[in-house]
């Protein structure tokens, strides 16, 4: 079981890895910048504006949130159709 944990973090990692670099203007050096500094994608998932602010800038950041809540809310209305 040892050896299946360190690759599913590393799958997961790779998740992130494509999640945002499809946000319009994160590339390699932003995405990378925004890994070591927030830990993790959902920690960068779970940011705001303001904590993004000074890794990337307003506009920037703005975009990064916004990218995540429309995630959440298309999460969210697959949830309730599934219930449905």
């Amino acid at each position: 079981m040892e050896a299946v944990i360190p690759y599913i973090e590393w799958q997961t990692d790779l998740v992130g890895y494509s999640e945002l670099t499809s946000i319009p203007g994160v590339g390699e050096k932003l995405k990378e910048r925004l890994l070591r500094n927030f830990g993790s994608l959902k920690r960068v998932s779970e940011a705001t504006v303001a904590e993004l602010k000074p890794f990337v800038g307003q506009k920037q950041a703005e975009m990064i949130v916004e990218h995540f809540q429309e995630r959440l809310k298309a999460e969210d209305g697959d949830a309730r159709e599934d219930s449905a």
